[in-house]
């Protein structure tokens, strides 16, 4: 219940939340009447709208910061929040903008007029206090993302329409190619969900998970292959009650994780007959599902619905969360790992396998498994920074996809609903079910199980399998120990490293350390309408990313730099992270979606952060460009604005929330203007909770090394503390790759995969399968 000071209730919260939203996106009644007597009835709408309007919308709003903020923000956004319901908390956060004349004087944040709200908003994302700051760009992505990011019941958004985006229905096909469908039907056989299986008996079934439902658990197990035999214990630790049983598999390899490592591994030690088990986290989304709608596609694709972070909120962290990984939702960009990159890993890394013939013939086969090609057509945006690269006589390059397409569909950050994207499922770990590799999934990893042994190679411990478990609700866990003399860590950069935690395995304090992130931000050009009014530039059409320019990534020199691409978003992201400084020039900039072009600043990281967990045992990012870093992520600001100007865009804004850096470039502003523009961005630099960054690709926090004093894993993959466990995925890189890492992630694997093989022979009678 509410007190007179402040009230915890979910209504009192709410009520904070849609004052938030009306002022952030707030009515313009007066823009509104001249649109309407232009007869422009959906730019009226646009204006009109508030983003309070719709009470879904609020509630969409209160539960991303309820339960999307990962855990180590909640509390204190939770204390924010409820200061905010009284009067003495808004007195506190608002200073004198909540004061009046008459009684009682001092106002609740909902009861402040609009402007004072927008006020106070502002002066959160301008203040010294970097909580007040994260405060402000916290709010800003909960009402936004909910606002422009979801559909209503008749699958679309009302504000779409003024901002000349058609939703996704555009670009679904009308049938899924035929490939894709067979090798879908061939992974949905692979996939064991034990989950719906468990939860499906459940029903009618009133004590606990035993009898029946485990009998119809290890049945359904068996009916795939896998014999599971029921156990009392589960290695050392029984279970702590009679809501977790425990069952126990047996096979020759368990996998964690179901990415792009994982999915190399699979195929080559599946093809030589080895009985493979992968555990992956996550459902199994078909590409028929694929609603290619930004929330949807966030809550069922991605890690942490798509609201992941680094503990202080300072960089939002992309990564793929489904059957498949981070493959099945990026955007095709598979560059071989460069040569500069490979000789550091060799030289710097004491790691010579990276310049031979061996990591070449991986990148080769990896490349054309997944048909990597150039044949594009590049969309209005790809072709607008390629001409200013050309103009500037810069270098420009065509980035290398592993699509079918030459046209693609815009929406590959929401999975391929047309099935031409050559991801995991529809290459290697279609391969791997070919040969009889199971996955199941959803299927929680919680530990490596290992046992201690004689001494070998520096070793101690063996690896002997993995405690994993399945949640079928009501709170009951079906526990599960896979018992396997090989185990291969290949859930990522963040998930390897906690789960190397959580089995107490630390390699000298290295897991979780030298994590690089490829800090990234956005400038953004925009461009004069084109005749018709539709936009100019339409990002979210065609393919989504196929032109770059390593021009201030330095790859002749240190190495290190930032790589200039396009970003293709979507409207959530894109009005989460616009610059706010009032509503009448937010749904400015909004309206003018359908004309920017989205330039991508990717720096190649000198320096790393570090993977910890928390006291639940989930993954925290500790991590914020060091002063080198945020140097090259703005000259990497400065190229893409001169890239920007020199094709013709009237306006440049970069991601900062707090100084306002929106330059209008009128005919009478020449390079004076845009050299001032240049000089106020380094000055500026970058602050956190000021400039937006974000993480789309995160890399070495279990990297591979010549010494276990400075790294986890061998040249071979294989853990340096305990004998048979492998690391196998992006967080085995020795350092950023400085390019989109997907091929280095899966050469890698595949490299190390055939060593795995080639050292543990199969049992006898084991088969080898053939593939194509």
């Amino acid at each position: 219940m509410a007190s007179s000071e402040g009230g915890n209730s979910r209504a009192d919260c709410k009520a904070v939340v849609a004052a938030v939203a009306d002022a952030l996106f707030a009515s313009l009644e007066s823009e509104a009447r001249v649109a309407e007597d232009a007869e422009n009835a959906d730019l009226a709408v646009f204006l009109r709208a508030a983003g309070g309007d719709r009470d879904e919308d609020v509630d969409a709003m209160l539960a991303v910061i309820q339960c999307g903020i990962i855990r180590e923000q909640r509390g204190n956004f939770a204390r924010f929040l409820q200061a905010l319901t009284g009067r003495l908390g808004t007195l506190v956060l608002c200073g004198r903008l909540c004061m009046k004349f008459s009684p009682p004087f001092i106002c609740k944040f909902s009861e402040m007029s609009v402007e004072n709200r927008q006020a106070a908003i502002l002066s959160w994302a301008r203040s010294g206090n970097t909580d007040l700051r994260l405060a402000a760009k916290a709010l800003q992505g909960a009402v936004f993302q909910p606002l422009f990011g979801r559909v209503h019941s008749n699958r679309t958004n009302p504000l779409w329409v003024a901002m000349k985006y058609p939703g996704p229905g555009s670009s679904r096909p009308g049938l899924l190619k035929s490939a894709a469908v067979e090798a879908e039907k061939i992974i949905e056989d692979a996939a064991i969900d034990l989950r719906k299986e468990a939860m499906g008996k459940r029903k009618g079934v009133a004590a606990g998970i035993e009898g029946e439902v485990l009998v119809h658990i290890k049945n359904h197990l068996l009916s795939h292959g896998l014999v599971a035999t029921p156990t009392a214990k589960l290695a050392a630790n029984p279970p702590a009650d009679s809501h977790h049983s425990v069952l126990e598999v047996s096979c020759d390899a368990v996998i964690v994780g179901s990415g792009a490592g994982a999915g190399a591994v699979a195929a080559v030690m599946s093809k030589a007959g080895r009985k493979v088990i992968l555990l992956e986290k996550s459902d199994f989304t078909h590409a028929s599902d694929c609603s290619l709608v930004e929330s949807e596609a966030f809550s069922t694709m991605y890690e942490h619905q798509g609201l992941f972070s680094t503990v202080d909120g300072g960089i939002s962290v992309f990564a793929g969360s489904t059957v498949g990984g981070g493959p099945r939702i990026n955007w095709c960009a598979s560059f071989r790992t460069p040569d500069h990159v490979r000789k550091e890993w060799a030289t710097v890394h004491g790691l010579p396998v990276f310049t031979s013939t061996k990591y070449t013939d991986a990148m080769d086969d990896v490349c054309k498994r997944l048909k990597v090609n150039t044949d594009v057509v590049h969309n209005p945006q790809n072709a607008k920074i390629k001409e200013g690269f050309e103009k500037l006589d810069w270098h420009s390059g065509t980035i290398p996809r592993n699509c079918t397409s030459k046209i693609c569909s815009g929406h590959c950050c929401f999975g391929c609903a047309h099935g031409e994207k050559q991801d995991g499922v529809n290459t290697f770990l279609l391969d791997a079910a070919k040969c009889g590799a199971k996955i199941l999934a959803p299927c929680f990893a919680n530990r490596v199980v290992v046992e201690p042994m004689g001494e070998s190679n520096g070793r101690k411990k063996k690896a002997v399998g993995v405690e994993a478990s399945v949640d079928i609700g009501g709170n009951r866990v079906v526990k599960i120990l896979i018992r396997a003399p090989l185990v291969v860590a290949s859930c990522g950069s963040i998930n390897t490293p906690a789960l190397l935690l959580r089995s107490k395995i630390a390699c000298q304090g290295n897991v979780g350390k030298h994590l690089r992130l490829h800090p990234a931000t956005v400038v953004v050009g925009y461009y004069p309408r084109a005749s018709g009014g539709h936009g100019s530039v339409r990002s979210w059409e065609g393919v989504m990313m196929s032109s770059y320019s390593n021009q201030a990534a330095d790859w002749q020199g240190s190495g290190y730099g930032a790589l200039i691409e396009v970003a293709s978003c979507h409207p959530g992201v894109y009005c989460s992270s616009t610059p706010w400084f009032s509503a009448k020039e937010f749904k400015k900039l909004a309206l003018r979606y359908s004309d920017a072009v989205i330039g991508l600043v990717l720096c190649r990281d000198m320096d790393s952060g570090q993977v910890t967990i928390n006291s639940c045992g989930e993954p925290c990012l500790d991590y914020w460009p060091s002063e080198r870093d945020r140097d090259n992520i703005v000259k990497g600001m400065q190229h893409v604005v001169r890239v920007l100007v020199s094709t013709g865009a009237d306006t440049v804004a970069t991601l900062n929330h707090a100084d306002r850096t929106i330059l209008e470039l009128e005919e009478s502003l020449g390079a004076e203007a845009v050299d001032a523009y240049l000089e106020k961005l380094q000055k500026l630099g970058i602050e956190k909770h000021k400039t937006v960054l974000f993480s789309a690709h995160q890399i070495g926090s279990c990297r591979m090394g010549s010494s276990p004093s400075n790294s986890v894993a061998d040249e071979n993959g294989e853990c340096w503390e305990v004998q048979g466990l492998y690391i196998c995925d992006a967080s085995a890189l020795p350092s950023a790759s400085g390019v989109n890492p997907m091929i280095s992630t899966m050469s890698t694997a595949y490299m190390n995969a055939q060593g795995i093989v080639a050292r543990h022979p199969p049992a006898k009678g084991h088969l080898t399968c053939e593939y194509e």
